[in-house]
């Protein structure tokens, strides 16, 4: 009986090399970059879902003036939903809508955006293309952010899109579209526009290839970058037509918007205000996922507005 004992301890030894060899590989720690979120890493580095649910509101309130407040946002190009959440979270009676085209970040934005059941119940994800899907409701104002009218490489597909979105408006609504220009980011040559650490452990870097004058268009990447030498470059990757404001303004009366209008943002250092205590439900204190903050204010389109080297803007059809 003792030998038979001893005998199955020794057979639960590795002996062969390659037994040996084996062990090492299962318990290799990863890297940072392969235990990473990029979703969340995206979220942290260039959206500030609140102060981008403040602005919509305000725009919508000074071209909607006396009106009842808007209720339900739709966000083209959606990614994780996360506007989409920010949004009906600052009031009861919101709801919100997602469209993306990508089916692995719509399973993103259900599983983990979407996975508390009030959010579930108010937010909802439709996986498709902006310009073909249907069955959605309606909107009061619909976002395309992040520059999602830049995916649209020629004219007829923007005035396509322009065309969708205004029968998907509610009456009096509002498509938003932001984008960006000047010369640092239309530049003749590769650069990275920006680099800011995340934390201890995370650097963020926007880079972009040389812009085409004679197709308007440029390549970007968000890239992360880790403290163990891993990295994630191109995490997401970009080919933009880069429209003017005054082009997508063309547009939007060209697809029948009644009017439009545009807010301009030119970033500011961050600084951290003072405040008085008091608060109103569209403000609180908002991360840090940017280098610096954008003030937003409406131009008229017959004032003459000098070239920056560095801009956003917002360009808003009128229903």
């Amino acid at each position: 009986m003792g030998k038979k004992d001893k005998k199955t301890s020794k057979a639960s030894i590795p002996t062969t090399r390659q037994s040996f060899l084996r062990t090492p590989v299962l318990t290799a720690t990863k890297t940072l970059a392969d235990q990473a979120d990029k979703h969340a890493l995206y979220q942290r580095a260039v959206q500030l879902p609140a102060k981008e649910a403040i602005t919509l509101n305000s725009i919508y309130t000074a071209l909607r003036p006396g009106l009842p407040a808007a209720r339900v946002l739709r966000e083209d190009f959606c990614g994780t939903a996360l506007l989409c959440k920010e949004w009906i979270k600052r009031n009861v009676e919101r709801g919100a809508i997602g469209v993306d085209l990508d089916e692995s970040v719509v399973k993103y934005a259900n599983e983990v955006t979407r996975s508390d059941a009030t959010v579930a119940e108010r937010v909802t994800v439709y996986h498709g293309d902006v310009l073909k899907v249907e069955g959605v409701p309606k909107a009061d104002i619909i976002v395309a952010l992040n520059y999602g009218a830049f995916y649209f490489h020629t004219r007829s597909l923007l005035l396509q899109y322009f065309k969708k979105s205004l029968a998907s408006l509610n009456p009096d609504g509002v498509l938003i579209c932001d984008m960006f220009g000047g010369t640092a980011r239309t530049s003749a040559t590769p650069s990275s526009l920006h680099k800011r650490i995340l934390d201890k452990d995370t650097t963020y870097t926007f880079t972009s290839t040389a812009f085409s004058m004679t197709s308007g268009t440029l390549k970007c990447a968000l890239n992360f970058y880790f403290s163990d030498g891993s990295k994630l470059e191109g995490a997401f990757k970009y080919h933009f037509r880069v429209w003017s404001m005054l082009e997508l303004k063309e547009a939007m009366l060209e697809a029948g918007f009644q009017d439009v209008g545009l807010w301009v943002g030119r970033k500011l250092k961050q600084e951290k205000e003072e405040t008085d205590g008091e608060e109103d439900e569209d403000e609180e204190e908002e991360d840090d996922a940017d280098d610096g903050i954008m003030e937003y204010r409406k131009h008229e389109w017959k004032d003459p507005l000098p070239a920056f080297d560095d801009f956003n803007a917002y360009v808003v059809g009128m229903a």
